[in-house]
Formats: structure tokens, C-alpha cells, sequence
């Protein structure tokens, strides 16, 4: 048996004869063919890329991004679970402000009703008191007429806030005097009401009872005394008898006038001797009575 390859002439001779049995077939013929069957195998290719033949490798990319989709939602969730801890977090905030932000509460002795009252620093003091039923002098309710004045033992501005002031002076108010209407407690005090700084009021320190009185220039200090309920000798109530005699430290002219005086001497009432029932003050000061020059 032969081992020898047939050469490339004896190949296209067979081939010859399989393609032009029994008849004469010319090489170009052949050559023809050949180019056909090329030109077909690449025009093969193209068609199978048309009909997308080929993209059976290429749609295996968005597979894999399919398959990544889980990690996408485990990313969302994070995010949600950051979002979820960063509201409650801004909710914590929200009430610690909250917290920081309630009314602080004081006590407010309303002297003239004998009661004290718990006051937040958002209610003005003018309306605590209408809430109690108590009689408040009041008017135009935006510190402006000066029909609320009321006084505290002090500089007003330590203990309240005016949210509106256009009626007190700046010394009135160091002074002691605020507006009900308008001012805010900061503070416990005490609190005198329906006064006024034009009402010519002075502080009488009545030693005996331990006791402070504003009394009103035009009333005398017998009266004042009696109208607190109590005990005060007298008799004439037109400064003759001698029975309402008090007595204040240095010269009496200093602090009182009187409206009628027939029973001290001149000398007596320059050592402090005064008759209450006559007696009308001038300026503040402490007054014993109850007493007698002849004691």
C-alpha cells in the first residue's frame, strides 16, 4: 500500500471528475467554484449576524448585572437603615430641645390678695391674676396706658422681662416698678398690684406690727394703719389730743407734714415726735407707735 500523498494536481483532478462526471469540466470552472464556496461561507457569516445569531455570548453581560441586583438591594437597604437611624436622631434632638425649651415656673406673691401663685415665664402676670377672679386695674393690655403698674421690692429687672414697655422710665423700673400687662416673672418675688408711680405713695417700716406700708401722701398714717386692722390709739382725730402720738428716728419735719397740730411743740417735733392722725408722709422711713412724749 502506498503511503504517498497525492499532490495538489491529482487533488483538483479528483476533483474534477466528482464535479464533471463524464464530461470535460475546464479548470476555471473549478477556480469559480471555489470562490463561491468562500464567498458563501463569509456571506454566511454576515447573515448569521444579522439574524443576531451571535448574541447569545454578548445579552450573557446583563445576566451577570442580574445577578449583581441582590447587592444592589442589600446597598438600599443600608441606606434606608441610615436614613432610618438619622431620623432617629434628629427625633431625639427634637425632644431634647423640647425638654430645654418648657416654661419655667416661679412664685409670685400677690401681696394685696394675701396668695401665691405658680407662674410660667409665658404668662404675663396681669393674666395670672384675671384667671384667679381677682380685680386688676388694666386698660390697653400692650404697655402702653400704665393702668397695670405694680411694684416689687428691688430693681425690677432682676426679677421680670417686659415684653413691652412704652410707659416706664428706666429708673422706675430700677426703682421697682413694671407693667402686669406686659411683664414676665424670672424669678420668685413678691408683688404689690394696683398702684402707681404717680399716685405719691410712700414706704412707712410700721415697727410695732413689723410691717411696710406704701401709703398714699394724701392719707394720713392713722388710717392706713387702721385699715391693716390694727390696734392704734386715738381720740380727736384733729391732732388736739394728743392720744395718736408716734415718733420717727431725727426730724420729723424731714419726712411728714402735718394738717393740723395743737398739741406738739416745735422742739418735740424736731426730735421725731409726730401725730398720726394728722400726719402725712413725705418720703419713706420707719415709724414707732403707739408711744408718749409724757411716757
Amino acid at each position: 500500500m502506498s503511503t504517498e500523498r497525492p499532490t495538489s494536481e491529482e487533488r483538483d483532478d479528483e476533483a474534477t471528475e466528482q464535479t464533471c462526471p463524464g464530461r470535460p469540466c475546464d479548470r476555471s470552472d473549478l477556480n469559480r467554484r471555489r470562490v463561491l464556496v468562500s464567498i458563501g461561507g463569509v456571506g454566511t457569516v454576515a447573515v448569521a449576524g444579522c439574524m443576531g445569531l451571535f448574541e447569545d455570548e454578548e445579552d450573557e453581560a446583563p445576566e451577570d448585572d442580574t445577578a449583581d441586583e441582590p447587592e444592589d438591594d442589600t446597598a438600599d437597604e443600608e441606606t434606608e437603615d441610615d436614613t432610618e437611624d438619622e431620623e432617629t436622631e434628629d427625633d431625639t434632638e427634637d425632644d431634647d430641645e423640647a425638654e430645654e425649651e418648657e416654661a419655667a415656673i416661679y412664685d409670685v406673691e400677690f401681696l394685696e390678695f394675701d396668695e401665691t401663685l405658680e407662674v410660667t415665664d409665658e404668662e404675663a402676670l396681669l393674666y395670672a391674676a384675671l384667671d384667679e377672679g381677682w380685680e386688676m386695674e388694666y386698660s390697653c393690655e400692650a404697655g402702653r396706658c400704665g393702668q397695670c403698674t405694680a411694684r416689687v421690692d428691688g430693681d425690677a429687672n432682676d426679677v421680670i422681662s417686659h415684653e413691652e414697655n412704652h410707659y416706664l422710665e428706666d429708673e422706675q423700673i430700677e426703682d421697682g416698678w413694671l407693667l402686669t400687662c406686659t411683664a414676665h416673672a424670672e424669678d420668685d418675688f413678691a408683688l404689690e398690684t394696683n398702684i402707681h408711680p404717680d399716685d405719691g405713695t410712700n414706704s412707712i417700716e410700721f415697727l410695732e406690727f413689723d410691717e411696710t406700708l406704701d401709703v398714699d401722701e394724701d392719707q394720713a398714717l392713722l388710717y392706713a394703719a387702721l385699715d391693716e386692722g390694727w390696734e392704734m390709739e386715738y381720740s380727736c382725730e384733729s391732732g388736739r389730743c394728743g392720744q395718736c402720738t408716734a415718733r420717727v428716728d431725727g426730724d420729723a419735719n424731714d419726712v411728714i407734714n402735718h394738717e393740723e397740730n395743737h398739741y406738739l411743740e416745735d422742739e418735740q417735733i424736731e426730735d421725731g415726735w409726730l401725730l398720726t392722725c394728722t400726719a402725712h408722709a413725705e418720703d419713706d422711713f420707719a415709724l414707732e407707735t403707739n408711744i408718749h412724749p409724757d411716757d
